[in-house]
């Protein structure tokens, strides 16, 4: 739950000063995503997952926001572009 003090500068000051919670969790969803999409040849499936149209629609979604905001010169998009591409 979160409440109107709950800030960028609270977090990193207070809560998860590294964000390793945060890339923990981020790491524990991703896996759980992978265990409901299920692997091919070893578990069924439980939720349909396509990771092709998955990084597709991603990396739509990052052209949209540059389009859209038009900033790319004073935004750095390196790290999103590599990602989206990897």
């Amino acid at each position: 739950y979160h409440s109107v003090y709950d800030s960028f500068n609270w977090m990193e000051t207070e809560v998860d000063p590294d964000f390793s919670y945060h890339v923990a969790m981020s790491q524990i969803w991703g896996l759980v995503t992978i265990s409901l999409a299920g692997t091919a040849g070893r578990h069924p499936s439980i939720v349909p997952f396509n990771f092709t149209l998955q990084a597709e629609a991603i990396y739509s979604y990052i052209a949209d926001l540059k389009e859209t905001l038009n900033v790319s010169e004073r935004l750095d998009f390196g790290s999103l572009d590599r990602a989206s591409t990897a």
